[in-house]
C-alpha cells in the first residue's frame, strides 16, 4: 500500500489541476499548433523522466549485484578462514608451547 501513496497522490493533483485550469486546457485545444507543441513537450518530458529512471534503476542493480557477489566472496573466504583456524587452534599453540619451554631450559643451563 505505501508503494501506491505516491501514485495515488500524483492522481489526485494531475485531477485537480484538469478542474482548476479547464478553460485554459480548451482555449489550448481549439489552437492546434499550440495544442501538438504541448504535446511534443510533454511526450518528450515523459521519456526524459523514464529514461533517468531507468538509468537510475540499473545503475542501483549493477551495485546490488556488485555487493552480492562480495558478500557472497566474504562468506567463502569466512569459511576457509574459519577451517584453517581451527585446524591452526588444534595443532599449533601445542608446539608454540612446547619450543618456548625448550627454548628457555635451554637458556638456563
Amino acid at each position: 500500500m505505501k508503494k501506491l501513496i505516491p501514485l495515488i497522490v500524483t492522481v489526485i493533483a494531475f485531477v485537480v489541476a484538469i478542474i482548476l485550469y479547464n478553460q485554459i486546457i480548451i482555449n489550448i485545444a481549439q489552437d492546434t499548433n499550440t495544442l501538438i507543441g504541448l504535446i511534443v513537450i510533454a511526450t518528450t518530458a515523459i521519456l526524459l523522466l523514464v529514461t533517468i529512471f531507468l538509468l537510475l534503476n540499473h545503475q542501483l542493480r549493477n551495485k546490488n549485484k556488485k555487493l552480492q557477489s562480495r558478500l557472497e566472496a566474504w562468506a567463502n573466504i569466512s569459511v576457509s578462514v574459519r577451517g584453517a583456524g581451527d585446524e591452526v587452534f588444534n595443532e599449533l599453540p601445542i608446539g608454540i608451547i612446547i619450543y618456548l619451554q625448550w627454548k628457555f631450559r635451554s637458556y638456563l643451563e
